[in-house]
């Protein structure tokens, strides 16, 4: 506005208050709190909950408390071997039998059959439930630790498997120790045997042709009672034998010769005849009795006999007289070469004579 010359003009036209805000001074102190209002109506929202505090330090474990009482002992699982109809089979409280059927265990499924036979077929029947196909599951490992006695059996392998073994802790395959397995080989380094060894088969050592021994090292044949008339008078004589007294020199086959099949170009023998005879004749003829060999090569037809020798007889007016001769007896044997062995019967001429039984027993030498 302005006043002009006029210093009237310049006065408000009425009075008028003017304030000016100044300097604020220092908060003072709070006041003390009031009373608590009243409590609000209940049923009020809930606010919102605080932060967690931190956590206090761990108390000290408590003492433990007492032993419960001991669980019911479970049942007894026990190994039967191979599956057999005709076994007497167990599933009660106490135990429950296992069996191997067809590769496969199988646990006794059937308490009603408890301790009776003619248990199902395992995998055909709800007698039995499977057991897996490892043996671990039934028994891990076995540690002997003091003398053991099996007053059964002890089977090596499973049915229809030939696998399994026994061997020593030191055996090592054509050098030490020793080794049976479940298919019949056996492996040992040294062997005494003291009563008779007999084998089927021609070749004592058929992994190795090498090694041979005759195919049969005992041999017996008991000789059937032989009346007067079927006993001859000498010179003609009576040969008995079997082919259990043959001894094979040779491998059967056209292909399968071994050199030295004996393992002795000159092979021993020891050749035993026992038996018992009445010779009733009364004018002092002899009962002779003898033994023969008779040789053949590459199962061809065997040759005359060889007399090893008549020097045991039963003498006149005697009955039940026991006879033994026993010889031993060389022979220059060829690889395909196969001996047999006979005893041999004579009388005196018209003498009366009965061979009442007898045994010859031949024995290969190695």
């Amino acid at each position: 506005m302005s006043c002009g010359t006029d210093p009237v003009q310049c006065l408000p036209p009425q009075a008028t208050l003017l304030f000016f805000q100044g300097i604020t001074g220092p908060t003072g102190a709070t006041g003390p709190s009031g009373p608590t209002g009243p409590q609000g109506t209940p049923g009020g929202a809930t606010g919102a909950t605080g932060a967690t505090g931190p956590l206090g330090p761990v108390g000290s474990i408590g003492p433990l408390g007492a032993t419960g009482v001991s669980g019911v002992t479970g049942q007894l699982c026990v190994f039967r071997g191979a599956y057999l109809i005709t076994e007497r089979y167990y599933f009660n409280a106490n135990r429950r039998d296992v069996v191997i059927y067809s590769n496969t265990f199988w646990i006794a499924n059937n308490p009603a059959k408890d301790a009776q036979v003619n248990w199902g077929t395992p995998g055909s029947s709800s007698d039995w439930v499977s057991f897996g196909t490892v043996f671990s599951m039934i028994a891990t490992g076995l540690l002997l630790t003091q003398n053991a006695i099996i007053t059964v059996s002890l089977t090596l392998g499973q049915t229809g498997s030939a696998v399994g073994f026994i061997q020593s802790a030191n055996y090592v395959a054509g050098s030490t120790g020793f080794l049976i397995r479940a298919d019949g080989f056996a492996e040992f380094n040294d062997v005494e045997i003291r009563g008779k060894i007999s084998t089927t088969s021609q070749k004592f050592n058929v992994a190795n042709a090498l090694k041979t021994m005759p195919a049969v090292g005992f041999a017996a044949f008991n000789i059937a009672q032989i009346l007067d008339a079927g006993i001859p008078e000498n010179p003609t004589l009576l040969y008995s034998t079997d082919n259990s007294l043959i001894f094979y020199g040779w491998n059967s086959g056209s292909n399968g010769l071994v050199t030295n099949r004996f393992g002795n170009a000159q092979q021993p023998f020891t050749i035993n005849l026992q038996g018992n005879a009445n010779n009733s004749a009364s004018g002092g003829q002899l009962f002779y009795i003898g033994t023969a060999y008779r040789i053949r090569n590459n199962g061809g037809s065997f040759g005359s006999w060889s007399d090893i020798g008549f020097n045991a007889y039963v003498v006149y007016n005697t009955v039940g007289q026991s006879f033994q001769k026993t010889n031993f007896q060389v022979v220059g044997l060829i690889g395909t070469n196969d001996i047999q062995f006979a005893a041999v019967f004579s009388k005196g001429v018209g003498g009366s004579v009965i061979m009442e039984g007898a045994e010859l027993s031949i024995q290969a030498l190695n």
